[in-house]
């Protein structure tokens, strides 16, 4: 299933990177284990059920989470798996926006560097408020990710 289009449906592309101060092994953990990826992904006010997320993570298989706005909307996000080469690559399609994400995680030393990219992505979902979203959700990741190399 693909997203609906017409000839007005723009469409872009997005990439974000961060470097981020952990073992790439404990970043793919972060991003494919249901309770750490609640705890770091979305936006400024946006929170994450644990008991909304579900991954499979593996091609072929599903992920679904609820994000949780300050105002108690509920914002649905479903994919599937399309590649997975732990602990370096994961790409995955959204059905219902048709946007597929490929999050690299490569090694930099004792660091990880994260690259997110996106294509076909709804000209609604570019610009400044996603760039704001994807920054607070690496400050997130990166505080949880502290947390387990302070440790």
């Amino acid at each position: 299933m693909s997203a609906p289009t017409n000839e007005g449906d723009r469409r872009g592309e997005l990439t974000v990177s961060r470097l981020v101060n952990a073992p790439r092994d404990l970043v793919w953990l972060a991003f494919t284990e249901p309770e750490h990826l609640a705890a770091f992904w979305g936006g400024p006010g946006i929170t994450v059920p644990v008991e909304s997320v579900t991954m499979d993570v593996r091609p072929g298989g599903s992920f679904e989470l609820t994000m949780v706005a300050s105002d108690g909307a509920e914002y649905p996000n479903r994919g599937e798996y399309v590649e997975v080469d732990k602990p370096s690559r994961l790409v995955f399609r959204e059905p219902d926006t048709g946007i597929t994400t490929t999050i690299t995680f490569a090694e930099v030393q004792d660091n990880t560097a994260v690259t997110i990219h996106q294509v076909g992505v709804p000209e609604r979902f570019l610009g400044p408020e996603a760039e704001a979203g994807f920054a607070a959700t690496f400050d997130r990741l990166e505080a949880l990710l502290g947390r387990w190399t302070d440790s």
